[in-house]
C-alpha cells in the first residue's frame, strides 16, 4: 500500500518565529485533518495541517516532528508538502521536483494556446535561471521550447547553463541580465524572484507567498488537476499528485503525459492564490 502524508498550512496566517512563544503558537496550528483512500491506486492520503511558521529553523523542526510521528505510526511512503513553496522544495524528492516542472510548463503551454500562441515558437523567459528551483523547469522547457530566454545577474553560471542546454538539447537560449527588457518582449515569464519592474506579459510566480505589485496580464502560482477520484474536501494540486505518484518513477514528459491520461487525470486550472506577503 502507498501511504502519502499530505501537509498544507493556513498561509494567510503566516508568521516567522523561532522563539519559545513561537513554539507554543505552533502547537495551536498543528493538527491531523483525516485521511482519504484511493482504491484504484491502493493509496492512503493522511492530511495534516502544518503551523504556518516560516522561520527556516522552525519550519524544519515542525516538518521533522510531523514526519517522525507519522513514520512511526503509519510507515509513510512519501511526504507531499503544499505550504511555502521555497521552503517545501528542500523536502521534495527528485520526482516531485520534476512533476512541479512538468505542471508549470504544461500550464504555460495551455495558456498560450488560448491566445493562439505556441510554447515552441514564442519566447519563454526564466528569471532567475540559475536558482535551484528553476533547474528542472529549464530542462523541461528545453523539451518543448525553441525560444528560451535565461535571465540572471550571475552571468557566469548563466553561460554555463546555456552551454549545457545547447550541448544536450540542441537549443540555443538567449542569455541576459536585463529583466526590464525581457518583461516587455517575452510571451511568458517564469519567475523565482520578486519583479520590481512592470510585467507586461503573463507571469508564473514560483514564490507562492509573493504578490506582484505591477502587472498588466495574468499571474499564476498554482496548478490543480481533475481526477476520477471523489475528494469533496481535497484540492488535487501538483504537489499532491507528485506525492501520490512518487513511487511510480514516471520521470519523462511522455511517460507523465501517458500515465495521467491512462488514469483519467487532466489539468484543471492554472490560477493565482493571494496570501499576505512575508
Amino acid at each position: 500500500m502507498n501511504k502519502v502524508l499530505y501537509v498544507d498550512a493556513i498561509l494567510d496566517k503566516a508568521y516567522k518565529s523561532n522563539t519559545f512563544l513561537g513554539r507554543l503558537k505552533d502547537n495551536f496550528y498543528r493538527s491531523f485533518e483525516g485521511k482519504s483512500y484511493i482504491s484504484d491506486l491502493d493509496t492512503v492520503i493522511y492530511k495534516v495541517k502544518l503551523p504556518p511558521n516560516f522561520n527556516e529553523q522552525a519550519f524544519k523542526r515542525n516538518i521533522n516532528k510531523i514526519r517522525k510521528k507519522f513514520n512511526n505510526n503509519y510507515n509513510i511512503s512519501t511526504m507531499a508538502l503544499s505550504t511555502n513553496r521555497f521552503l517545501d522544495y528542500n523536502f521534495y524528492t527528485e520526482f516531485q521536483k520534476r512533476f512541479l516542472a512538468y505542471s508549470v510548463v504544461k500550464s504555460i503551454q495551455l495558456l498560450l494556446r488560448t491566445r493562439n500562441k505556441s510554447i515552441r515558437k514564442n519566447y519563454i523567459a526564466v528569471y532567475d535561471s540559475t536558482d535551484i528551483i528553476n533547474k528542472y523547469i529549464v530542462l523541461e522547457l528545453c523539451k518543448n521550447s525553441k525560444c528560451l530566454i535565461l535571465v540572471s545577474n550571475n552571468m557566469r553560471e548563466n553561460r554555463e547553463l546555456c552551454d549545457h542546454i545547447t550541448r544536450d538539447y540542441g537549443v540555443s537560449p538567449i542569455i541576459t541580465d536585463d529583466i526590464k527588457y525581457v518583461s516587455k518582449h517575452s510571451d511568458f515569464i517564469i519567475s523565482s524572484k520578486p519583479l520590481e519592474c512592470l510585467v507586461e506579459c503573463p507571469l508564473w510566480c514560483l514564490d507562492n507567498m509573493y504578490i506582484p505589485k505591477e502587472r498588466k496580464d495574468i499571474v499564476v502560482n498554482k496548478v490543480t488537476y481533475t481526477t476520477p477520484w471523489n475528494f469533496d474536501d481535497l484540492e488535487i494540486t501538483s504537489e499532491l499528485l507528485g506525492g501520490i505518484f512518487n513511487n511510480y518513477k514516471y520521470k519523462e514528459k511522455e511517460q507523465i503525459d501517458q500515465f495521467l491520461y491512462n488514469n483519467g487525470i487532466l489539468l484543471k486550472d492554472a490560477k493565482f492564490e493571494s496570501f499576505r506577503n512575508l
